[in-house]
């Protein structure tokens, strides 16, 4: 016979099945908002802006918005704030320029929910710094979901 489950096991599945469905919903606002951004009529195809999902394995950790000058990223996975140290990808970023600025926002559990790239002068350091911000979410990421040793 299987035990039922308590009034706080049902309570805490709920919380966080609300909190995933919130992650969600802020996502497909994104991609709404984007899309939006890029519909025609614009004043030039310059201001159109590319999305990049990160993925490993079958799974979307992220979405980056590629635009002129600067790069967003927003997650689709909790990511610890404390376990994404974005001083470290920082300094990354800044090998490729000293304008480059990088902001993160989290929210109040302690997630990273975005990432922002600024200060990016041409398109070329914007592609190296696409992929230097996904090779690090995805590194993170991995470290984050590897078995603990």
């Amino acid at each position: 016979m299987s035990k039922q489950p308590s009034r706080e096991d049902i309570r805490r599945f709920l919380l966080d099945k609300i909190s995933s469905l919130k992650k969600e919903i802020e996502l497909y606002e994104f991609l709404l908002k984007m899309l939006e951004q890029s519909l025609p009529g614009e004043e030039s195809q310059a201001k159109q802006k590319d999305i990049l999902e990160v993925r490993v394995d079958n799974k979307t950790i992220g979405l980056i918005t590629k635009h002129i000058g600067g790069l967003n990223l927003k997650f689709t996975v909790d990511m610890p704030e404390k376990l994404f140290e974005p001083d470290s990808l920082s300094r990354r970023l800044k090998m490729l320029g000293d304008t480059i600025k990088l902001s993160v926002s989290s929210d109040e559990k302690g997630f990273v929910r975005e990432v922002n790239v600024t200060g990016i002068a041409s398109s070329i350091i914007l592609d190296g710094a696409l992929e230097i911000l996904r090779q690090y979410v995805i590194d993170r990421y991995l470290l984050i979901t590897s078995p603990k040793k």
